[in-house]
């Protein structure tokens, strides 16, 4: 019997299954994203020694990412499947190989939370506040505050029928 590495069962494989190699590519790469991104060198900054003191950044990091691919067949598996219409066209197609590709992208994003001091009197951690983001999520409090008041005072006083 055969050991489930073998080429012989890789060749099998790669026949049944179109784009394995590169399903496994993509997942390869996706993985090595994912472990630089979320492991220690992605969320801490390296440490900046200035005299007795040692000061590490840390950062929040976040990504995302989107993926696929199709298949195709050819014109006889097309024509014998029923896939192929008798009208205009079908002479364009008609042994002619039908398929397509693959695409993906993504994306990420990254900023300092805090600041991590190291020195002789002990640890001390910092936080950054990010002025922009606890401004943007202040207007859409206000704005969903705003809207619910006026829905209110619009079903409370408005025109009656």
């Amino acid at each position: 019997m055969a050991e489930p590495n073998s080429t012989e069962d890789a060749g099998a494989a790669e026949e049944t299954v179109p784009f394995a190699s590169d399903g496994e590519r993509v997942k390869t790469l996706l993985e090595d994203m994912f472990d630089t991104v979320a492991g220690p060198d992605g969320v801490f900054g390296r440490p900046v020694a200035a005299g007795d003191r040692v000061v590490i950044t840390a950062r929040e990091v976040s990504i995302g990412g989107g993926f696929g691919w199709g298949g195709g067949v050819t014109a006889g598996e097309a024509e014998a499947a029923g896939d192929v219409d008798e009208g205009a066209g079908a002479e364009e197609i008609s042994g002619a190989d039908v398929g397509h590709g693959a695409g993906g992208g993504g994306g990420g994003s990254g900023r300092p939370v805090a600041v991590i001091d190291v020195g002789p009197d002990g640890v001390n951690v910092t936080p950054v506040v990010d002025k922009t983001k606890l401004g943007l999520a202040a207007v859409g409090a206000w704005s969903a505050v705003a809207l619910a008041m006026f829905t209110t005072v619009k079903t409370l006083f408005g025109k009656k029928k």
